[in-house]
């Protein structure tokens, strides 16, 4: 057996990232068979370094959960052989797993995306499954009311980050998570299995929304700035390939999301097809009047350089069409970002001729494809985190954050970013609300946090040298 020459533990050290001395340039997941003393391993063909290595992992996870779940809905259902080892049909294992298989074929109907079946994995097997083997309970005979009550307590006192520093849990995530498991509870109840056993309630108050805070002016340039004259250069001097084509797709992504309010999962499935420019400029006939006879005389061309000399100002703008998976519901949100998906645009098609690995663009094809996957899919919304991770966490000390939140910046900052300004520019809420594909109520709940003093001139602004006379009279008068 090859000789290890690098291991490290992840997801809360479930499996490992390990290389060998034989290639110490790649690296591989390695997790243990449940029940075994096998591993299952697979390559990760994206890492160049240990820590990019780190960073796919979950990804790496949520593949092989994927292939196994689909292996066993493929699996007959017939009487098992007799010297097949029967299952322990009330065990917790195989009622977790018969609940993800069931929610993978809701996938495969169209009912739920598959990133929310990958999402119920990760809670059902990294904290379910744990929580349920720290309270001693293997079978689901043993399930009972109260038997969930701790799992708040439980969750914050160990869960860890990436690299095991401590940190903690928002009241948020654990909303999402009693809800799964309350999700395969109900799926147990359906069947008769358990009593409808009651989890544990998160009371959300104000403070606690106060997450994904809005981007500071100051603060957005600063992130820009770095990420076109450090970031991205890091990549190119150190020849990754796979690394300069991720950091320069996340530099115009982050534009796109901060200026169209889209949630980040809609901008990573849109298609190119989704997509309509249109030029709203002015036209001025009597300035075109007055020049065209001038043109003609001294035989001048009309192209685009001489336009604005006619009275024709030209601007265009970008219609997006986003298909929501969390409301089911189409929207249209409008953006200046024309000159941003028009340099994406050439930057694809001329990586993809250069290494031959398309003919060019498709009106169906994904517009943040990966080209490494085989412009089949984009890269994992938690690569999109970790890469936004990497650069704020380059920038702490930077940057001066929000006056009402401590919460760092997250990729959910930019789509907060959308709104507060828009309402700072004066724009209708009811317009803003649709673009951003909220209610009003909503809108004004979770991301509405506008600091006065960007407006106290509307506030405290009156008129000099004018004094007001006013009378009243009643309408019977």
């Amino acid at each position: 057996m090859p000789k290890l020459l690098t291991k490290t533990k992840v997801l809360g050290g479930k499996a490992a990232v390990i290389s060998y001395e034989r290639d110490p340039k790649s690296f591989y997941y390695r997790e243990l068979i449940p029940g075994t003393k096998k591993y299952r391993t697979a390559r990760i063909d994206t890492a160049t370094t240990e820590q990019e290595a780190i960073l796919c992992a979950i990804d790496i996870y949520a593949e092989l959960r994927t292939e196994n779940r689909r292996a066993d809905s493929k699996r007959p259902t017939g009487p098992a052989s007799p010297k097949t080892k029967k299952t322990n049909k009330t065990s917790i294992q195989h009622h977790t797993k018969e609940y993800l298989i069931e929610q993978e074929k809701r996938a495969r109907a169209g009912l739920i995306s598959n990133a929310t079946v990958t999402q119920l994995e990760i809670n059902i097997r990294l904290h379910l499954v744990p929580y349920l083997h720290y309270k001693s309970i293997d079978d689901i005979t043993e399930l009972n009311h109260g038997c969930f009550d701790e799992y708040p307590s439980w969750r914050q006192a160990t869960v860890k980050g990436r690299w095991n520093e401590k940190t903690s849990v928002t009241k948020q995530t654990l909303t999402k998570e009693l809800r799964t498991i309350k999700s395969w509870i109900n799926s147990l109840h359906r069947k008769g299995l358990t009593p409808n056993i009651e989890v544990p309630r998160i009371k959300i108050r104000g403070e606690d929304r106060m997450s994904n805070p809005a981007i500071h002016p100051d603060d957005w340039e600063t992130i820009l700035k770095y990420i076109r004259s450090e970031w991205i250069p890091e990549a190119n001097t150190q020849e990754r390939e796979w690394a300069k084509w991720a950091r320069y797709m996340f530099w115009n992504w982050i534009l796109i999301a901060k200026n169209s309010g889209s949630r980040p999962e809609e901008l990573m499935k849109l298609r190119w097809k989704d997509i309509e420019f249109e030029d709203v400029g002015r036209f001025s006939r009597s300035k075109q009047a007055e020049n065209i006879q001038l043109y003609q005389q001294h035989n001048i061309p009309i192209d685009e350089d001489n336009l604005e000399d006619l009275g024709i100002v030209r601007k265009e703008i970008a219609h997006i069409v986003y298909y929501s998976s969390k409301t089911g519901e189409m929207r249209i949100s409008s953006c200046n970002c024309v000159n941003v998906f028009e340099r994406w645009r050439k930057f694809q098609q001329d990586w993809l001729r250069e290494r031959n690995m398309a003919s060019g663009l498709k009106p169906s094809d994904m517009i943040w494809a990966c080209p490494y996957r085989d412009m089949e899919s984009t890269l994992s919304y938690l690569r999109y985190k970790e890469m936004w991770s990497d650069i704020t966490k380059r920038l702490q000390g930077r940057l001066r954050g929000h006056i009402f939140s401590n919460k760092p910046y997250t990729l959910y900052s930019l789509r907060a970013t959308f709104v507060e300004e828009s309402l700072l520019a004066g724009k209708d809420v009811f317009l803003v609300a649709k673009a951003a594909g909220h209610s009003v109520d909503m809108l004004m709940k979770h991301y509405e946090r506008i600091d006065p003093r960007r407006r106290a001139k509307e506030l405290t602004d009156f008129e000099y040298g004018k004094k007001k006379t006013t009378s009243k009279r009643s309408p019977l008068q």
